[in-house]
This record gives C-alpha cells, structure tokens and sequence, in this order.
C-alpha cells in the first residue's frame, strides 16, 4: 500500500517553481502496483530497465504494458522508460503513450563536453528540418559558455 505519508503529500502539480515528485525504478509485479501508484500523489514514474527488456521480438507486448497504457489514459502521470536498447522497445513503448525514454538505443553514457555537442548537433538539425529556432543549452557550473 502507498506510504501514509505519500497518500497525505499534497500534490505538487499546480504550485509552480517546477516542483515534481518521481518515483524511480517501478518494477511492476501484478495488477495491485498499479492501482497503488495510481493513489499515491506522483507526477512521475520511471519504469525500470528490467521491465523494459521483456518488450522482446517474440513478446512485443508484455503484460504490463497494457496495464500501463490503460493507468496513463486514466491518470496525468508521466511515464519515462529506462533502458530503451532497440527500436522495437521505443515503437511498443510509443504505441502505449508512455511519453518519454532513455537508454543506449539514443546514446551511449557521455562525458559533459560531449553532451554538449550532441544537444548543439540535435537542436541544429532539428531547427534546420523544421524552421523553429534551436534550442541553446541550460548555462551549467562549469559548462562552457
């Protein structure tokens, strides 16, 4: 059951300055994680890298993952998927609305000065393909300026 404390946390949506609260690494282990999710007051939760590898060839769509699309159809949670390696990964997780991913199938892990040039590069070629201005990066303590 969801703590006492996170069922009496107010929500943060809505109070401004950028405040949200994440639930980190769900691993979902029957239907009840779900409901018990769905009470508690986050705004986000990343599901864990373990559930994302049984989206496999042969099992395209595991179990959860409908369970997943039907709780974000009913909620206003966001969904990040850990450990996205293949395409077949991102087309099943972006068919069921989870709204955003992250893994080696984007990237490899990158040093800060290389973050930097893959955001530049990213945001250039974005800006070129559509005609909206390019993003600049956030200035970060010990970012080059």
């Amino acid at each position: 059951m969801c703590p006492t404390l996170w069922l009496s946390w107010p929500s943060t949506k809505g109070i401004g300055g950028g405040v949200q609260l994440a639930l980190d690494d769900v691993t979902l282990v029957g239907g009840a994680n779900l409901a018990i999710l769905a009470r508690c007051n986050f705004d986000i939760i990343k599901l864990d890298r373990d559930l994302i590898a049984q989206i496999k060839p042969e099992a395209p769509e595991p179990e959860w993952l409908a369970s997943v699309a039907a709780m974000l159809a009913a909620s206003k949670l966001t969904v990040i998927a850990e450990g996205v390696e293949t395409e077949a990964q991102l087309l099943a997780l972006r068919a069921a609305g989870i709204q955003a991913a992250q893994g080696f199938y984007f990237s490899q892990p990158l040093p800060a000065e290389a973050l930097f040039t893959f955001f530049r590069d990213a945001n250039l070629a974005a800006a070129a393909a559509t005609g909206v201005p390019a993003m600049r990066p956030p200035n970060l303590i010990g970012s080059p300026s």
